[in-house]
């Protein structure tokens, strides 16, 4: 039989919503009895002078998943609910004994929502629901049969919510076919969130989504209105009732939640700017500029009957604009604070706001719109912007943009894909960073674009193909296909392989935009030398992994054993270099723990960049030094007065102050300063203030310091003199020189001391 005792509404209602909140569970129970609670998880948390304690320990994760789930429908404001998780409703009309329980029910004047929830501690994108949907749709006619003798005239909705566990393909198809909406956590915490900031007007959102144009039953869809034409659309002005409006309103909110809906533009609601605004009307207060809305016909012409024969002009007509009577039928482009700040107000029905309502807008039109509303926005934020351009350039004409559509939606999927490795890892449109969801699209974007994965074109004008990508069909669905499960495969390796340090976020090395933008390269690096030595131009399909999988291994094995300096690289570089550094860093410790990864390029960044060149370097440097001094010297001493006439005032004073410290710190001492001489003093920055000062260079200075093997005008010889003089502090400092730094330190070497 059907309990329908359990079922709650005002006082018990508010009375089981304090019960559900609690997080934990107590008992009391004798001190004799604490060994065995103990046992089973329970802790003491008082004593009692009676003899008894009070235990408590936490709910289950499933009972603490239900309680989250109930309590969004209650402050969703569905009047009647299930109080606890043993409500059970009859689904056999010959047998009413034959019950089946259901976690959550949610009931309000309009329709019966039934929320099966299911939820566990570590994630799992294994496990399959095939048996529990089809148990749903077997039973779900019954139990609607039940309900509707107590609750008559109501929608009703079966929903899957779900907690750590990734809902399969297969599964979210048997939902579609058994009409069950899939609440993966995502969409969960987003009704959270949206609840938490609109309070009892999310229901209108979430309505809207399980009811997607479903007649909303007693709805008054007639509005005065004028119809205009502004270009090639044609608009709608009227004023409404907020609340009527919230009905069919529906907010494409960029979220993790809806990310299947495009276009999904709209930021999150803030929460005290809503309230701002509610107070604000509360007081009296009103909005003068229209919301702008795009109703959907569903292919269905709009009905709208003009009061008179006669128009306003030949642009403009008055009369009755039927609205749709359904849910999800009028999407907000621009207004939805100023919406639902009616909510909840005493002036929802009893004041009327202005709206222009276009018709049928396609979704670039509506994502335009949306973008030049609030193109000096601030709060349009950069991570939103690249969501925006997934659906606004994604069938563009040029080709180029079509491509950059692409990357950003690979990056967009590989942080919204249940089954990516990077799910809830990387932040899209209106989401929080946090120390797990801290990779951003962009530092995937400009992996993916410097790949060889895609097709390189001259221009946005010109569709010429400069390179032809390694993943590249020319069409966006055909190449993601073949891509986007091989780049899943990869990094699903390497999920596994460095499961602790994958799992760090932020707090270590892998999981974070540096080093995800080296492992894409990588993984670029290594398809581009395994197609080579297969002696193929392109993938020709997913299974090509295979043949990429050793070496994918192999930079598994190599980040589970990387050194601390290179982790600190990673980790702590930034600015523009950062990421080429972060990738050179990986690159350099794959090559010297499995040779195998190579090419002509990491060789020579190896020669460039890791040799160390110093202990050489500052031999010759040294050596160079002590002969351009000595050239300079030469010239200059034959005349006493050397120091006043050929050197300049400020480079002068500078080597006698610097020689009298010397010489005070050697009377000091005791010693003998008669060995110190100027010349002690002068360096490469002294050498390029001697030679070019007045008319040294000419005089005396160019045949000396341009030997015949190099034939250097004045300004190249200053330069090569400052460079070497950067390369000595450099060394000094113990940083490494490059081999084109050493080259021409060696160049200049041999040109005047061999």
């Amino acid at each position: 039989m059907t309990t329908w005792d359990n079922l709650v509404s005002g006082e018990e209602l508010d009375k089981a919503a304090k019960e559900r909140k609690e997080t934990r569970i107590k008992q009391v129970v004798k001190k004799i009895a604490v060994p065995v609670e103990e046992a089973d998880g329970w802790i003491v948390t008082k004593e009692y002078k009676n003899g008894t304690v009070l235990m408590e320990k936490s709910k289950s994760i499933g009972e603490l998943f239900e309680n989250y789930v109930w309590m969004i429908f209650y402050k969703m404001g569905f009047k009647t609910l299930n109080a606890t998780n043993e409500f059970k409703v009859s689904y056999s009309k010959n047998n009413p004994k034959l019950t089946q329980q259901v976690d959550v029910v949610a009931i309000d004047d309009e329709v019966c929502l039934y929320i099966e929830c299911k939820a566990t501690e570590k994630y799992d994108n294994k496990k399959t629901w095939k048996n529990e949907l089809e148990s749903i749709n077997g039973y779900r006619k019954g139990i609607i049969d039940e309900m509707t003798t107590r609750y008559p005239g109501k929608k009703h909705k079966f929903i899957f919510a779900t907690q750590r566990y990734a809902i399969g393909h297969q599964d979210q198809e048997r939902m579609l076919d058994f009409d069950i909406a899939n609440f993966e956590f995502d969409t969960v915490v987003y009704y959270d969130e949206l609840v938490n900031h609109l309070g009892r007007a999310a229901r209108y959102q979430l309505l809207g989504s399980l009811f997607a144009r479903k007649k909303i039953n007693g709805m008054d869809c007639e509005v005065p209105a004028i119809e205009g034409k502004m270009g090639n659309l044609t608009y709608y002005s009227f004023s409404i009732e907020p609340e009527r409006l919230l009905k069919i309103a529906y907010i494409l909110h960029r979220n993790n939640a809806n990310h299947d809906m495009m276009p999904t533009y709209q930021r999150i609601v803030k929460k005290d700017r809503l309230k701002s605004i509610r107070e604000y009307i509360d007081d009296g207060g009103f909005f003068p500029n229209s919301l702008i809305i795009s109703i959907d016909t569903n292919g269905k012409s709009l009905q709208f009957d003009q009061s008179s024969s006669r128009s306003v002009s030949r642009y403009s007509r008055i009369g009755i604009l039927h609205l749709p009577q359904t849910y999800q039928s009028a999407y907000v482009i621009d207004g939805q604070h100023r919406l639902y700040g009616y909510s909840d107000s005493k002036h929802g029905m009893n004041n009327a706001i202005p709206v222009i309502a276009f018709v049928d807008l396609d979704k670039n039109a509506q994502v335009k719109m949306f973008m030049d509303i609030n193109e000096n926005q601030k709060s349009v934020s950069k991570s939103l912007r690249n969501t925006l351009n997934i659906d606004l350039l994604w069938d563009s004409k040029s080709l180029l943009e079509r491509r950059l559509a692409l990357i950003l939606h690979l990056g967009q999927k590989l942080g919204e894909d249940p089954n990516s490795p990077l799910y809830g890892r990387v932040v899209t449109g209106e989401n929080k960073s946090t120390d797990i969801r801290c990779i951003t699209i962009e530092s995937l974007r400009s992996a993916l674009d410097k790949s060889s994965f895609f097709h390189k074109y001259k221009s946005r004008k010109n569709d010429e193909i400069t390179y032809h990508g390694t993943f590249d069909k020319q069409e966006n669905d055909k190449t993601e296909k073949l891509v986007y499960p091989f780049l899943v495969k990869c990094l699903n390796n390497i999920a596994e392989t460095c499961q602790d340090e994958w799992e760090k976020g932020n707090k270590g090395f892998i999981t974070i935009n540096n080093c995800m933008f080296a492992i894409l390269r990588i993984i670029d690096d290594i398809v581009n030398m395994k197609l080579m030595n297969d002696g193929l131009d392109c993938v020709p399909d997913v299974s090509y992994y295979q043949e990429c999988e050793s070496l994918i291994s192999a930079l598994a094995d190599t980040l589970n054993n990387l050194d601390e300096e290179s982790i600190k690289k990673i980790k702590t570089s930034k600015g523009g270099a950062a990421e080429k550094i972060s990738w050179r860093t990986l690159q350099v410790a794959l090559h010297n723990r499995y040779p195998e990864y190579t090419n002509d390029d990491i060789e020579s960044y190896i020669i460039e960049y890791e040799t160390d060149y110093n202990p050489e370097a500052k031999d010759k440097i040294t050596k160079l030094e002590q002969e351009l001094v000595r050239r300079v010297k030469e010239k200059v001493t034959d005349n006493p007065n050397w120091l006043n006439e050929y050197i300049p005032e400020i480079t002068r004073n500078q080597i006698i102050s610097k020689k009298a410290i010397q010489e005070n710190n050697i009377k000091v001492r005791g010693g003998d300063t008669s060995v110190i001489s100027e010349w002690d003093f002068v360096s490469f920055a002294e050498i390029i203030s001697i030679v070019s000062y007045t008319n040294n260079w000419s005089t005396m200075f160019q045949e000396v310091m341009t030997p015949k093997s190099i034939n250097d005008n004045k300004m190249k010889t200053l330069s090569w003199i400052k460079s070497i003089g950067d390369y000595k502090t450099r060394v000094e400092a113990a940083k490494k020189l490059t081999k084109s730094e050493y080259d021409l330190i060696e160049k200049y070497y041999f040109a005047f001391c061999e």
